[in-house]
């Protein structure tokens, strides 16, 4: 919803990409949520694991918007919190 996803990107079924914008060869596993957003290339996203926060009817602040540097993984389960960076090639 609302979301730009760049060539190559996966997302399986039961993830939400929401206010986002995901660039090319990303993978959102299933029940992964992504919300508020910028992905970087080559980002894998584990199963269940959340990025950002869903801002509803209001526009996004920029302190709202979380980073996911290239090549990075974010784990299952893991929670990364609205406004936080992963620098490129984290594993979180």
């Amino acid at each position: 919803m609302r979301s730009v996803l760049g060539p190559g990107v996966v997302v399986e079924a039961g993830a939400e990409v929401v206010d986002s914008v995901v660039f090319e060869d990303v993978t959102i596993r299933a029940g992964a949520f992504v919300g508020t957003a910028i992905v970087d290339h080559q980002v894998e996203i584990e199963r269940d694991a959340r990025i950002g926060v869903e801002t509803g009817d209001r526009l996004p602040a920029e302190e709202d918007v979380s980073l996911v540097g290239r090549q990075s993984r974010v784990g299952r389960g893991v929670v990364i919190d609205s406004g936080a960076r992963l620098e490129p090639g984290t594993t979180a």
